[in-house]
């Protein structure tokens, strides 16, 4: 009897495990159930949407063809447009190119007459040298034996056109330098040169003119009305000195005396064979009355005519898809003090979207002189604009005043593409979704806070679209839509508790059905225990 009850235990607990295995299964049948009820239901939902917005779904239908014609001439359009604006940018470039070729050219032709006038200073310097050293010959002959060593002692320590053109003018020594440099690279041999140089005044930096370049020999630089003293920061090449003054403060060229400028001259010596390469440099110094800026631009935008810092009137035609008037502008001089004005914006006629062809301010890398101001203003679809800019002096003794004035015009859309559409800085048909179109100032609105189709500011037609866990309430005072946060429970409370007593009930049934099997298993496992003991008496 024990093990036959053991073993109906057994069976009992296997049934048990079975009926769980069920009802797990049963309850993820009923979660897939519920979430393909809630789909059904967003399904729902947007059928009705579509039953509402029929009729303008047939009218889109219907209008397909146009529309698809009407997207494949904009495409045209666009290309056209596109070719257009590769031809004109390719006709800049020919005129820079043609510009730039005509610049290296007048350089040239003055490079030409630098070495013209440099080769006849040479010559100069030569038949001088002759005659000197026959007039000096017989001197020399009839000198004592220490009067030689104490003059070549002395210099040693003299610069190679000094030692070599004693009683010369400066250009004639400097050009009877750069007539040895010139043998010496005949004969393959390059003397030492500088690596680096840079001038400055103080801890301020002073542009040289050219660009330094060790091949280049003859630099100009222009000092601030306040800088009082400069210096030169020369570096040789590997195995090469510095000769001349190199880092030494130097007076700056008297403003008084007619402002003529002042040269100091640095070489860069090969300390084996004594050959010297030689830069100068003239540097002078700004008085302290002017008025000028050194360049300007309008980003967007193309000055008219081009800058010169005299000319002191421009136009500008503004590119439509800048909402602002950018200015970019470098001084002359560090201590100019400077104040922008501007009048209001005035509405324009024969509004047109052309824009011009954007050039730049080159400005170098590295420490730098002057560098670029940057001033914004803004600018609406359709107006224009006067800007003023007022230059004072460095010098306040002199109070010199200048102004620079630019017309800006930006340009308005066309009666096709008639609204400006700031999110993609073009001219469009229609607004897109949470903007409206302003006519007054013919460019498309932003629509009040969280609405989505707005016919103006103030009167908002429809909120954007509810979520899970935020719906949005239309206030028709202001037009706005207010913000409401909530979970899921509290948006479907009522769902949630349909689905829950619809769950409930399911499982209640099954907690009865699986009783009933109970049961009934148990109890007809009991008839047969009681028959087969029975038949075992007998």
């Amino acid at each position: 009897m024990t093990s036959e009850e053991s073993g109906a235990a057994e069976a009992s607990a296997d049934e048990v495990s079975m009926l769980r295995t069920e009802v797990g299964k049963l309850a993820q049948e009923m979660l897939m159930h519920r979430q393909v009820l809630e789909q059904c239901l967003e399904v729902r939902e947007s059928v009705l949407e579509l039953l509402q917005h029929r009729e303008s779904l047939v009218q889109c239908l219907e209008l397909r063809e146009g529309v698809q014609a009407a997207l494949s001439s904009t495409q045209i359009i666009g290309e056209v447009v596109d070719r257009t604006s590769e031809l004109d940018l390719s006709l800049a470039g020919v005129s820079d190119n043609t510009a730039r070729h005509g610049r290296a050219i007048a350089s040239l032709t003055e490079q030409q007459r630098r070495t013209s006038d440099t080769l006849d200073a040479v010559v100069r310097a030569v038949k001088r040298l002759d005659r000197s050293r026959s007039r000096q010959r017989g001197v020399a002959r009839q000198a004592g034996s220490s009067a030689p060593s104490e003059r070549a002692a002395s210099t040693r320590s003299m610069p190679f056109y000094e030692r070599q053109g004693e009683g010369m003018d400066e250009e004639e020594r400097h050009a009877l330098a750069l007539a040895w440099a010139g043998s010496a690279l005949a004969d393959g041999t390059r003397p030492c040169g500088l690596a680096a140089m840079q001038l400055r005044s103080t801890d301020h930096a002073v542009d040289l003119q050219p660009r330094f370049s060790p091949e280049e020999f003859s630099y100009s630089a222009t000092l601030d009305f306040s800088m009082e003293t400069f210096s030169i920061d020369a570096e040789p090449e590997a195995g090469c000195e510095v000769g001349g003054l190199p880092n030494r403060p130097f007076l700056a060229p008297s403003v008084e005396k007619g402002g003529n400028p002042k040269e100091s001259n640095i070489c860069a010596r090969d300390p084996a064979t004594g050959a010297e390469q030689w830069y100068r440099v003239s540097v002078a110094k700004l008085s302290g009355a002017e008025t000028e800026i050194a360049g300007m631009r309008v980003r967007g935008g193309e000055l008219v005519p081009g800058f010169r810092p005299q000319q002191r009137l421009y136009q500008v035609q503004l590119d439509v898809s800048h909402d602002f008037v950018e200015v970019d502008f470098v001084l002359q001089d560090n201590g100019q003090k400077v104040l922008w004005k501007a009048t209001p914006e005035v509405r324009r006629q024969g509004l047109n979207s052309q824009s011009s062809i954007v050039r730049a301010l080159v400005m170098e890398t590295g420490e730098q002189q002057h560098h670029q101001r940057h001033e914004v203003f803004p600018l609406d679809v359709g107006f224009s604009r006067q800007l003023s800019l007022h230059i004072e002096s460095a010098d306040p003794m002199k109070a010199a005043q200048g102004i620079y004035t630019i017309n800006v015009t930006r340009g308005g859309c066309s009666k096709q593409r008639p609204l400006y559409n700031p999110q993609s800085g073009s001219c469009h048909i229609e607004c897109p979704q949470g903007m409206y179109p302003n006519q007054e100032a013919r460019r498309c609105s932003y629509c009040n806070r969280n609405c989505a189709v707005c016919g103006s500011f103030s009167v908002c037609d429809r909120c954007f679209q509810d979520t899970v866990d935020t719906s949005y309430v239309l206030d028709q005072s202001d037009g706005s839509c207010t913000e409401v946060r909530g979970s899921f429970f509290k948006k479907y409370y009522w769902w949630c508790l349909s689905g829950s007593i619809f769950g409930g009930l399911i499982f209640c049934l099954c907690l009865v059905s699986v009783c009933e099997w109970l049961s009934r298993t148990c109890c007809a496992s009991r008839r047969k225990f009681q028959l087969n003991s029975d038949s075992d008496i007998d």
